[in-house]
């Protein structure tokens, strides 16, 4: 069970570096690889290669992009994120099991944490980002939200909106 007393102020809206670092320290942490792309890869060049897309405070995008997000979607992709204009918190769940070596082996999954937590107001959505999974958070009447991560391989991160 993980149970989080204290979360963070919210960001506001347009904190580019904020969620960046915030995400990018995440999964360093957690050895796992990842890639920074710009407008230009996303608008061109093949996204099939990467299990999933975080984009944060995406404010606007062109309808093509919109277009090549759903196709990456519907072709395997596990999700897609895009957060922007929306009061939401990152959890980062980051599994440190297995052979500390680099990258981490033999990761020991972790199944269906139990995770509460308060501070943040209401909760009317919770989702992951890595597997794609919609989770069911229960708000409890002290204030505190809990929902059950089904599955944290090396590294998952929580959308609370």
């Amino acid at each position: 069970m993980i149970d989080i007393e204290r979360v963070p102020q919210r960001s506001e809206v347009g904190n580019l570096e904020a969620e960046f670092s915030g995400v990018a320290e995440g999964l360093m942490r957690a050895l796992t690889p990842f890639d920074v792309i710009d407008d230009t890869t996303l608008e061109r060049e093949p996204l099939g290669r990467y299990a999933a897309l975080f984009l944060p405070n995406v404010a606007a995008m062109s309808d093509e992009v919109a277009a090549r997000l759903r196709d990456y979607v519907r072709r395997g992709g596990s999700s897609v994120a895009v957060l922007a204009g929306r009061q939401a918190e990152l959890l980062h769940l980051v599994n440190f099991t297995g052979e500390m070596t680099r990258p981490i082996r033999k990761i020991l999954p972790i199944s269906n944490a139990q995770v509460t937590v308060s501070g943040i107001g209401p909760v009317k959505k919770v989702q992951t980002l890595v597997r794609g999974e919609q989770l069911h958070p229960v708000a409890r009447a002290d204030g505190r939200v809990e929902f059950v991560v089904p599955r944290v391989d090396e590294y998952e991160v929580v959308v609370l909106e």
